[in-house]
């Protein structure tokens, strides 16, 4: 199997989630993955702001490192499947041509690609993805443009929701998922933890909702 960079987004303030992160991917990972921990941007009143501006970040750092199979996480997840069975879907990729592959995002479907792919009409979400080296650029643009956007477009201090313009894991539908090759696990290998919402002081629990 080919060896993978995984990037977590980490708020510096956050000790407690870096810290049971480390401890969660130390008991989880093998030596087929190198973790990096990546400052994250913190924008208390536009969460969707400073998520876009991280996950830019992360592919950035990736260009700069000339990284290749890029996994990016977010530092509040949990992982409902072993290693070995998010390792046979890793497997899959070798054999198939994609640029982006998200692990941990609802999806509506629209085909089956594979045993272990589908291709999503619709999803939202970006826990957890892989990013193709080629699609680096592409992808980076991409969030950049978002986050640009979301700044001349709303006033300062003004929060989005989920369908307003500019928010990457909704306007992606239209700007990337009919042009590209991106596609969705059909186990979701990545959900939320309960915890407390930076932005929104909101308790989030992607887990129950994987119970459920």
């Amino acid at each position: 199997m080919k060896n993978y960079n995984v990037i977590v987004l980490n708020l510096k303030h956050r000790e407690d989630r870096r810290n049971r992160i480390l401890n969660l991917f130390n008991n989880y990972f093998d030596q087929y993955f190198k973790i990096f921990i990546l400052e994250a941007y913190l924008n208390k009143k536009n969460g969707h702001k400073g998520c876009a501006f991280s996950h830019s970040l992360a592919i950035e750092y990736a260009i700069h490192k000339k990284m290749n199979n890029l996994i990016i996480v977010e530092d509040d997840v949990y992982f409902p499947y072993p290693l070995d069975k998010l390792k046979a879907t890793l497997l899959e990729l070798e054999k198939i041509e994609w640029d982006l592959i998200a692990l941990g995002s609802n999806f509506d479907i629209e085909k089956d690609i594979s045993e272990n792919l589908t291709k999503p009409s619709r999803m939202w979400q970006a826990t957890m993805q892989i990013i193709n080296k080629n699609y680096f650029q592409k992808y980076y643009e991409f969030l950049f443009k978002s986050f640009k956007n979301q700044e001349e477009y709303f006033k300062p201090g003004e929060n989005l929701s989920w369908n307003d313009p500019w928010v990457f894991d909704q306007v992606w539908n239209k700007e990337l998922l009919g042009k590209d090759k991106i596609y969705c696990t059909k186990n979701r290998f990545a959900y939320q933890i309960a915890n407390m919402s930076n932005t929104t002081n909101v308790m989030m629990d992607g887990v129950k909702e994987f119970i459920q």
